[in-house]
């Protein structure tokens, strides 16, 4: 037993240092810095339901954005990296949250009604303002830039 709890006090205080040193350098790709932007996503809500959108962030963290009303819209900022174009969405600490999906459904069915929004345009291209609409296509969430 004793062997244990001082197993895990040494994991830990390994834990610490590791941390502590990789903190004190880059982890991130796109960190925030000199080469970070930021840009504008709009979200129209096209259906005559509200929809759900939910960030899907690094290291399996979700983010639901607020209800969009049927005929309403959202809007909300994003970072991007102006090297790479790595999206990231809010921050821990002083590092950004790396966005890898934005899927959007019927708020009353999400799950049967979810798509993702195609994000490569906003890793590439060089605008700073995005807008997306969303309609209901064959029982499926669909956003599209208009």
């Amino acid at each position: 037993m004793k062997g244990r709890v001082g197993l895990r006090r040494g994991c830990t205080a390994a834990v610490v240092a590791l941390c502590a040193v990789l903190g004190a350098s880059p982890v991130f790709a796109g960190e925030a810095g000199d080469s970070a932007e930021s840009l504008s996503l709009r979200i129209e809500n096209a259906t005559q339901s509200d929809v759900r959108c939910v960030a899907v962030l690094a290291h399996f963290v979700t983010r639901d954005l607020p209800p969009v009303g049927s005929q309403h819209e959202i809007e909300f900022m994003l970072g991007r990296n102006a090297e790479d174009g790595t999206l990231s969405f809010g921050s821990f600490g002083n590092h950004p949250m790396m966005l890898e999906n934005l899927l959007c459904g019927i708020a009353s069915d999400w799950t049967a009604t979810a798509r993702d929004l195609p994000l490569s345009a906003l890793r590439s291209e060089p605008g700073r303002k995005f807008l997306f609409r969303c309609s209901l296509q064959n029982s499926r969430v669909i956003c599209e830039r208009p």
